[in-house]
Parts: structure tokens; sequence; C-alpha cells
């Protein structure tokens, strides 16, 4: 049980905090390029917009992985 707890640890979770940490890095460069671009008239809708547009990314980045993470795992047991 140990070994597979381990398992887990080492080809799932650990693979997914470096992903997510990598999707959160850049969002703040990221949100400040957005607003960047409505300066100098910025309104309250756009800083919903910005930050719903990083939000996406980030979704789109760890769904991403989570994807690919299964593929290898269902590929491993067949």
């Amino acid at each position: 049980m140990a070994s597979c707890k381990q398992s887990c640890y080492s080809q799932i979770l650990v693979p997914y905090k470096i992903v997510a940490h990598q999707a959160a890095e850049a969002e703040e460069n990221l949100y400040r390029k957005c607003l960047a671009a409505k300066f100098p008239n910025i309104q309250q809708s756009d800083y919903i917009s910005c930050t719903k547009n990083i939000y996406e990314q980030r979704v789109e980045i760890l769904m991403t992985h989570f994807a690919n993470t299964s593929e290898k795992l269902l590929s491993s047991i067949h």
C-alpha cells in the first residue's frame, strides 16, 4: 500500500503541482498586459474580462495536463 501511495504521489500529484505552478506563474504579467491594452479608459468590465481570460487559460493548461496524465495511466494499464 505504501508503494502505491508513493507511486501516486510521484507520478500524479507532483507533476500536477508543477503544472499548476507554471500555470499561475505568469498570470500577473498577463493580467497587467491585458489591462495595459485597455489603458487609459479602464472600466470595471475590463477587470472582469481580464480576470476571466486568465482563469480560462489556467483551466485549459490544468485540464490538458490532467487529460494527458489520464491517457498515460490508461495506456500503461492495457
